[in-house]
């Protein structure tokens, strides 16, 4: 269970792709006076460093000490995050993982590849929260910012998602009356 919560707390803390989870080390995770990040090596050997919530770090923390009492000394070289058998854990490993947090959750599984709905998730997280897009590139390793912008499209429908499911909204539609000689009484 531990496990499941770090890789989730990275998912969704840093927006990674699952191929960079699966090639994370214990190094690759930095804690100094400035806040935590993680080193992420992406497409093409592009090696970026992305802030990550101390929460986030928090459950990776505690994944690693009870990794430590099971299998031993955990050295900064050693896999980020393993199987219960003690391999690094890979792609197919984690695909299971997120397809058994969907069952258990009872949600319906996505389309894809489930692990990356986390990095959708969070990149439309951190515009909906105000977040650059340029900085948003850089956290996710686009090259090409037009790549990025996809997911403004997302979050702004999502923003337009909302304005339509307001309570006052809803109780103006239910109490809508149409004005003496209004031209579109007939769209209503």
């Amino acid at each position: 269970m531990l496990l499941d919560r770090a890789l989730l707390a990275v998912f969704a803390g840093a927006g990674p792709r699952t191929a960079e989870v699966c090639g994370l080390t214990v190094a690759d995770l930095v804690r100094d006076v400035n806040g935590c990040l993680l080193r992420l090596h992406g497409k093409g050997a592009a090696d970026c460093n992305v802030p990550i919530d101390d929460i986030a770090v928090d459950s990776v923390e505690a994944y690693l000490a009870d990794r430590e009492q099971r299998f031993g000394t955990v050295d900064p070289g050693d896999p980020l995050f393993i199987a219960l058998n003690g391999s690094p854990i890979t792609s197919g490993m984690i695909e299971y993982r997120v397809d058994l947090w969907f069952r258990w959750a009872g949600v319906p599984r996505p389309d894809g590849e489930l692990a990356h709905v986390f990095r959708h998730t969070f990149a439309v997280g951190v515009l909906r929260n105000g977040g650059g897009l340029n900085e948003l590139q850089a956290v996710l390793g686009h090259k090409n910012l037009a790549t990025t912008s996809l997911y403004t499209k997302v979050a702004a429908q999502a923003a337009r998602d909302l304005a339509r499911i307001s309570p006052v909204l809803a109780h103006l539609r239910a109490t809508r009356f149409e004005l003496p000689g209004d031209a579109s009484a007939g769209l209503h």
